[in-house]
């Protein structure tokens, strides 16, 4: 390796800008080594361009980590970050997040509102958030760098077919539906105060990062969870279950067993709601799965035939009929007593889960360091903009519901 390539990434990306400039500005015409020179500076540039966007996040996580220890400025709750540390981050917010607004904030949030967090550290309160919401692991999800409401394309085109053409003859038209668009919005979740004390925080044992990413991860799943679930659409985002398209009231499972009631299920009412959906939205490969309570999971395994054999309505693989089955705890139970008047229960979900698309905006944390200091805790606040909305442009078609009245 030559000296030159030895320089900082910043330096020796000035030196090849200053090789470029005498190259072309040189009097006459490039000669063929002079080609040669600029196409290998510019493929060095390339090379060049992706590690020093690599190195700024690196130095934006170690920044991160250490204000999440340290905190902004020295007080009596922290030593606070060095100015080289609040520079790295105040670049990264202006670079990577200057579309994104703030709660009545300017675009550019300080280190009293918080901080867009570093992508790798939002990647791990994401991987908690999953294990509390069982649809970003189904859905479409839709990462935008704006907490402004965003349309996404919907259109239905499954009654259009396309047609045999004789040699030389004109192709037919057919009318198409126009492309619709669904709004998105930004509705914004909290993980509510997470307190750390002061004294585990000056542990360097302790892995803050680990422990944060973990809580705030699980507050949020849950949280969004129960709206990506059942929200109603007007105070919060649009839930898979009211924008189902199609409805199947349980008869339970007395055709398999002879004693199921109406709080049960039977291997006909799972048939019936895998019917219910148009056989485009049945692929497995394509998202098609189901989506139940854990109980209800349990429930179904437990069903059995006039004999009391098991009917093994659940695979040893975890499938049934085939498909997938996404455990979602949001969704409702099965009703375990007899009530007056019939209540309703939407217990079992099946379709294209892929349908339904869930818009994200980047993770924001905040560190509040005076508002405990007297408990000698310091506080951290993780914020997120969210949406969703089944999208499938045929009014919900591709999800059905079985409902059981009991």
């Amino acid at each position: 390796m030559n000296t030159q390539s030895q320089q900082p990434l910043a330096a020796r990306r000035s030196t090849l800008a200053r090789l470029t400039l005498t190259l072309v500005n040189k009097a006459g015409p490039l000669t063929p080594e002079d080609r040669k020179k600029l196409a290998d500076i510019r493929d060095e540039m390339d090379v060049l361009e992706g590690e020093l966007r690599t190195e700024a996040r690196t130095k934006f996580e170690r920044a991160w980590s250490r204000y999440l220890r340290h905190g902004w400025r020295p007080n009596q709750c922290g030593n606070g970050i060095s100015e080289e540390d609040r520079a790295i981050i105040t670049e990264s917010q202006r670079v990577e997040f200057r579309d994104m607004g703030t709660l009545g904030e300017g675009a550019y949030p300080g280190a009293t509102g918080g901080f867009f967090a570093p992508l790798e550290w939002s990647g791990r309160v994401e991987s908690a958030e999953r294990w509390y919401s069982a649809l970003l692991d189904s859905a479409t999800l839709w990462d935008t760098n704006s907490g402004a409401p965003m349309s996404y394309p919907a259109d239905d085109d499954s009654q259009i077919v396309g047609e045999q053409v004789n040699e030389n003859a004109q192709v037919s038209t057919a009318d198409v539906t126009p492309l619709s668009s669904v709004n998105l919005k930004g509705y914004l979740f909290s993980s509510r105060m997470c307190l750390v004390s002061i004294a585990l925080l000056q542990d360097a044992g302790f892995d803050l990062d680990t422990y944060l990413t973990t809580r705030l991860g699980i507050r949020l799943g849950r949280a969004q969870n129960v709206a990506f679930t059942s929200g109603n659409g007007v105070s919060g985002p649009t839930g898979i279950i009211p924008a189902a398209g199609t409805s199947i009231v349980a008869s339970g499972s007395y055709s398999t067993d002879g004693i199921g009631l109406g709080n049960s299920i039977g291997s006909d009412d799972l048939a019936a709601l895998e019917s219910a959906v148009d056989a485009a939205y049945r692929i497995p490969a394509q998202g098609a799965a189901f989506m139940m309570h854990q109980n209800t999971l349990s429930a179904l395994r437990q069903v059995k035939d006039k004999a009391g054999r098991p009917l093994r309505l659940v695979s040893e693989a975890g499938l049934i009929l085939g498909y997938s089955v996404h455990v979602n705890n949001a969704m409702d139970q099965l009703q375990s007593a007899l009530s007056s008047p019939p209540v309703t229960r939407n217990t079992v979900a099946f379709g294209a889960c892929k349908k339904f698309v869930i818009r994200r905006a980047p993770l924001r944390v905040q560190r509040l360091e005076e508002r405990y200091a007297e408990n000698g805790q310091i506080a951290f606040i993780a914020f997120r903009r969210v949406d969703s909305n089944l999208i499938d442009g045929c009014a919900g078609a591709s999800i059905a519901v079985l409902q059981n009245l009991f």
